[in-house]
């Protein structure tokens, strides 16, 4: 009887302790992904400002912001879709774009592809492009790859996988002009490990 209740309790501790290894494992995996975050708020001229935020020690790679986009071109309504390529994120650093530079296509019609910024228009003005006023934004997320290598989705959660296809039916987006970046204060950054 004594064997019994010996080997239960032995079982019970060594299940929490495979327990504890799987979320310490967890957590390690995560714990540069979980110091990326991103958020869009109004600024005094009531233009949205999109922020992402590595407060990592390292960077981050292939970094993507995607969003939607229903507003107006002209007097023509709008449905539009953004990927912006911001390639790597320094550590410790932010990324802010406004909506002040985002334009679309009247037409429907796919943009070229996306580059870091986009300082000449002329190609997009002369293909039906024109600068898009907002009236809602959803869907705001960041992609990302991690130290590793693991590819993040960070958007209301953060998830572990790939970059899927943004959905038909929407104008294609572009973005006028560079990405702000800037560096935070040391003090905000770790190497999420501890």
């Amino acid at each position: 009887m004594f064997t019994g209740i010996a080997t239960y309790f032995s079982a019970e501790v060594a299940r929490d302790q495979l327990k504890q290894s799987k979320e310490t494992a967890e957590r390690e995996v995560r714990s540069q992904a979980r110091l990326v975050s991103l958020w869009v708020e109004n600024n005094t001229r009531d233009d949205l400002v999109i922020t992402v935020q590595n407060r990592s020690r390292d960077a981050i790679s292939e970094t993507e912001i995607r969003f939607f986009v229903q507003g107006s071109v002209g007097k023509k309504a709008i449905r539009a879709a953004f990927d912006i390529a911001a390639n790597t994120m320094p550590p410790c650093s932010q990324l802010t774009l406004t909506s002040r530079s985002l334009w679309a296509s009247v037409e429907g019609e796919p943009a070229k592809e996306q580059r870091y910024f986009i300082d000449d228009m002329s190609w997009y003005k002369s293909h039906g492009y024109g600068r898009l006023a907002y009236d809602s934004l959803w869907g705001l997320a960041t992609v990302f790859w991690d130290r590793d290598g693991l590819t993040w989705t960070r958007g209301e959660t953060l998830t572990q996988d790939g970059a899927t296809n943004l959905p038909g039916g929407y104008s294609r987006g572009i973005y006028e002009g560079r990405l702000k970046t800037s560096h935070l204060d040391p003090g905000e950054c770790t190497d999420g490990l501890t």
